[in-house]
């Protein structure tokens, strides 16, 4: 091929594109056949959401705008309704309307020579709606009911750069779609900036004015309070949850809300970190005209705006300087935390997370399991203390300071900063001051709440105590609260209660401390060993237990001391270290082991029964299988067997305590007084039910058996369906 036909062949594919470009360039804009055969039985031709940017509504005297915001880089379509109010739009609402507009369809289309503009309503059109995309415009005009179907209205379209133009009708549906109004399209939330916006608020109330100024990685302090002490996270969110639920229930005029808004009011200022933004005014307060249980909510700046918003924001944004500033030593949640660093004279505690869990690099090196990492974070995050004003560093020993934790923390932006605290020396009573870095505020911490501030490890111990399966228990004795008990596990599972003479065993109770015993679990290490602080002397619970597992017989004793927050301290055979076990475990270990079926019968066992309560007797008398009242309460016989039921399988809660009753359990004014007379072979049982009270969070009565030396709790609820009866 030679020189000049290559070059021609270069010439023409150059010019090909070219073409197609400036084919591209002019029709851009344009309806295309594949668009507009795609269409076909929609009412517009073409819908393009982001070359949309104005929408007009005219309906009578009324008229409003929306605009599309500017960034026309965002992924969702912003829009602001600038007229008869300039504000943004209800995201939800605009969605809305455009699905409609773009998915509308006809349902017949009007020829030309059928037209009646007068007829169907369009010289004077109820609604005009006009839509700017692009290069495409068009104006729906919404006219009169038409024929059929029912509820169907005519609408003219009238397209500009875009085939589609005519007359049509449209569904009922759609037409209450399209019919719009400023009160639907208004944004709903008043408060117009985001916390994330602002530089300072102030919240002002009948207990006087609140100021927070907002600081570097999203902290709040106090402005002009407590000195300028950091804002509690927790505490702050309450307020945050509250501005958001600030929204339009039903939108006022300006001078009905005034006059509504009554004297007893919040105002709320918000200030911009953008200087070119307006600070934002708002009064809350009494009572909307529109419904009891809404306030009246004005917006004085920017763009005024009153509604009526719900009443239940009103009291969480009362707050004050006290309820707000953070007590806690550290700020950062634990899932925030990335590592720990703990300086403690020349003791050193180094843990930073890692993909699977966390990393101990100091004072040994060592994996940590995640459970028992974010444990210790946890327990760091947990502290709490007393603000202390005018703190003399040097007295209470923080300059120089005894002790530094630092904490690693990654923030939204995913840039790590560090938080650091100081902590002192302690005091006589075990108490330590610290000092946070991030505000300068001085706490003062009790014993309990600085035991985490600790060069050791001790606190980065598994959780497991101990675990054995129950086939390996031989037996347990509990002392020092209380009886001494005493039980034998048999090779067969069976339990023998040894003591307390006299008394049969639970075998759920028995079962329920060899499972404890058997999967012992610290739900926190506190200390490395014990200072005497922890109750483990004198009144501690002892648990002293026998097991026999391959390797020959082994015996364990358990300390369980005073109790904290979810549990009580413990101490396990010769291992220095202290923890803390759960409640549920205490609950366990504490409870008597005595038989809690004392109450219960078969109905083969009894000839008859009687209540007695408040001088009224109710009988029932056994009949064949079932049994009948031969009382004159005349009950129905779906009630008794109820009652029988519950009598036959009443099964107390617990036995709280043995030997004689108490006077405050009522024993000797019962409420409840059950007698049975027995079968041949069987014995008579009398039990009497006493006052109500609360046990373990549960709403009980108590109870004792003739001839049993122990008082019982049964559950309230069972108690109640046999008084109700009477």
């Amino acid at each position: 091929m030679s020189v000049w036909r290559r070059q021609w062949a270069n010439l023409v594919v150059i010019g090909l594109a070219v073409a197609a470009l400036v084919l591209v360039f002019v029709t851009t804009g344009k309806v295309t056949t594949s668009e507009r055969e795609s269409r076909e039985d929609n009412v517009l031709s073409a819908f393009r959401p982001a070359a949309l940017s104005r929408i007009s509504i005219t309906r009578g005297s009324e008229r409003l705008v929306l605009e599309r915001q500017t960034d026309r880089d965002a992924e969702d379509l912003a829009w602001l309704l600038v007229e008869p109010v300039r504000e943004e739009a209800d995201v939800l609402s605009v969605d809305k309307l455009l699905g409609s507009l773009e998915f509308a369809r006809v349902v017949r289309r009007i020829k030309p020579e059928e037209v009646d503009l007068e007829r169907f309503g369009l010289l004077a059109p109820e609604q005009v709606l006009k839509l700017e995309m692009g290069s495409l415009e068009y104006t729906l005009e919404l006219g009169k009911e038409a024929a059929q179907p029912a509820g169907a209205r005519y609408l003219r379209v009238q397209a500009k750069g875009a085939p589609g133009s005519g007359v049509m009708i449209v569904s009922r549906d759609l037409a209450t779609e399209l019919r719009v109004d400023a009160a639907s399209l208004r944004g709903r939330q008043l408060v117009p900036y985001f916390s994330s916006e602002l530089e300072e608020l102030s919240i002002a109330g009948k207990g006087g004015t609140v100021r927070v100024t907002s600081g570097e990685h999203g902290v709040w302090r106090l402005a002009g309070a407590l000195g300028n002490a950091r804002v509690g996270r927790a505490a702050f969110d309450v307020v945050l949850v509250q501005l958001a639920r600030i929204k339009a229930e039903d939108f006022l005029p300006l001078d009905e809300a005034e006059r509504a808004l009554g004297s007893e009011r919040v105002e709320l200022r918000l200030l911009p970190k953008d200087k070119a933004k307006v600070a934002a005014t708002l009064l809350l307060g009494g009572q909307c005209p529109k419904g009891e249980a809404s306030a009246v909510a004005i917006r004085r700046a920017p763009d005024p705006v009153a509604a009526c918003i719900p009443s239940s924001v009103l009291e969480p944004l009362l707050t004050s300087a006290g309820q707000l500033v953070d007590r806690g030593v550290f700020r950062a949640r634990p899932d925030e935390v990335e590592g720990v660093n703990v300086r403690a004279g020349s003791g050193r505690l180094t843990l930073n997370r890692k993909e699977s869990g966390f990393a101990l690099e100091h004072p040994t090196k060592g994996d940590v399991d995640l459970d028992t990492g974010n444990r210790y974070l946890a327990e760091l995050g947990a502290i709490e203390g007393q603000m202390v004003d005018g703190a003399d560093l040097a007295a209470l020993g923080l300059s120089p300071a005894a002790g530094t934790v630092t904490l690693r923390v990654l923030m939204d932006d995913a840039k790590a900063i560090d938080e650091v605290v100081d902590f002192g020396a302690r005091q006589p009573d075990g108490g330590v001051h610290v000092r946070r870095h991030q505000d300068g505020a001085v706490l003062s911490l009790s014993a309990d709440a600085a035991r985490p501030l600790s060069a050791s490890a001790f606190m980065l111990r598994a959780a497991e105590v101990l675990s054995f399966p129950a086939s390996e228990l031989l037996s347990v004795e509990l002392s020092g609260r209380g009886p001494t008990q005493r039980f034998l596990r048999h090779p067969a599972g069976q339990f023998e209660l040894l003591a307390p003479k006299g008394h049969g065993h639970d075998a759920a109770a028995c079962s329920s401390v060899v499972d404890t015993l058997g999967s012992l679990s610290a739900e926190r290490w506190v200390a490395d060993r014990d200072d005497g602080s922890f109750g483990l002397g004198a009144g501690a619970l002892h648990v002293r237990f026998e097991r026999k597992p391959a390797a020959g017989a082994k015996h364990h004793h358990l300390v369980l001391g005073s109790l904290v927050p979810g549990g009580a301290y413990a101490k396990l055979d010769d291992d220095p270290g202290i923890f803390v076990v759960s409640r549920r475990t205490l609950d366990t270990l504490e409870s008597l082991l005595v038989d809690r079926s004392v109450m219960m019968f078969t109905p083969a066992q009894v000839e008859s029964i009687t209540l007695e309560r408040d001088g009224k007797r109710l009988e029932l008398a056994r009949q064949g299988q079932g049994f009948v009242e031969t009382s004159a309460l005349g009950l129905p016989a779906s009630t008794v067997q109820r009652l029988v039921e519950t009598l036959t399988t009443l099964r107390a809660e617990a036995a709280v305590h043995l030997g004689p009753a108490r006077p405050a359990e009522g024993l000797s004014s019962p409420v409840l007084t059950v007698r049975t007379r027995p079968a041949a072979g069987s014995a008579a049982l009398v039990y009497r039910i006493g006052a109500g009270d609360a046990w373990r969070e549960i709403a009980v009565h108590y109870a004792r058996v003739e001839g049993v030396e122990a008082t019982y709790v049964v559950a309230r609820n069972k108690v109640s369906s046999l008084l109700d009866a009477f």
